[in-house]
């Protein structure tokens, strides 16, 4: 039996690359859940893995890459994330024609608490024994192919996305396209961009999807004891986020028994 390992460490870069979003006068995104990493390996590689992708997952992240998916691949994750909150995702990919088609869907559970009423505001409540809840829904088509152009590929995707809070919910559309290219020498390039689409409107408030723009780069595998080191970098603007950066890098051995 042969088991491939797997390591990925990765560090977001700040300051200089980081544009605070109350210096621009942007505020806050809709939608958390488009922009958070859907898979373990992207979230130890700090969201620098698009260059590298080659499953399932490359449909939230990077759609050109689903060019690379050469069988059927199914991936599912669920992990707790940020104050209470757990991020779960699952996607298929199936190699179509030059490409493959992927399909994926995300959710994020913010959990629930003891609803609280008042007649005045800002005053002291009653609870009404209901428990309130609020969750983000994501939904993601795309399809990646090959290229004519050696080491080319190109894809597309449509982000369905639905927000609910409490008795208040509403969804809307966003796209994503992007590039990426592998050289003959093993470089590997990613270009693209991600959640483009109108705001989402929740009740009296209206915010922008968190809109990305990303490159990425992963130099080729250096082979050393017994396994294989890749380095990996990418620099992205995100709406309200501003303009940041992360560098990765990821190990592999396998073991045979």
């Amino acid at each position: 039996m042969t088991i491939l390992h797997r390591v990925a460490a990765g560090v977001a870069l700040a300051g200089a690359l980081l544009a605070p979003a109350t210096a621009s006068g942007q505020g806050t995104t809709a939608a958390v859940v488009l922009g958070l990493p859907t898979s373990p390996r992207s979230l130890g590689l700090a969201g620098a893995g698009a260059p590298v992708v080659a499953d399932a997952w490359a449909a939230f992240l990077a759609p050109a890459q689903l060019g690379r998916v050469a069988g059927m691949s199914v991936a599912v994750s669920s992990e707790s994330y940020l104050a209470g909150t757990q991020l779960s995702a699952g996607g298929l990919a199936l190699p179509i024609g030059p490409g493959a088609l992927g399909v994926g869907a995300a959710l994020l559970d913010y959990g629930s608490v003891r609803e609280i009423a008042s007649s005045l505001p800002g005053g002291d409540g009653l609870e009404t024994g209901r428990r309130v809840s609020a969750s983000d829904q994501a939904l993601v088509v795309g399809y990646g192919a090959r290229l004519p152009w050696r080491g080319v590929r190109a894809g597309a995707a449509v982000e369905v996305v639905q927000t609910a809070i409490a008795d208040l919910a509403n969804g809307t559309a966003a796209a994503a396209f992007g590039v990426a290219w592998t050289s003959a020498s093993g470089w590997d390039v990613s270009a693209g961009a991600q959640h483009l689409g109108p705001h989402l409107r929740i009740g009296a408030t209206s915010s922008p999807l968190p809109a990305t723009w990303r490159a990425g780069v992963a130099a080729p595998e250096v082979h050393l004891w017994g396994g294989a080191v890749r380095v990996m970098a990418e620099a992205r603007h995100a709406t309200a986020a501003g303009l940041s950066g992360a560098a990765a890098a990821e190990g592999r051995w396998t073991v045979r028994n």
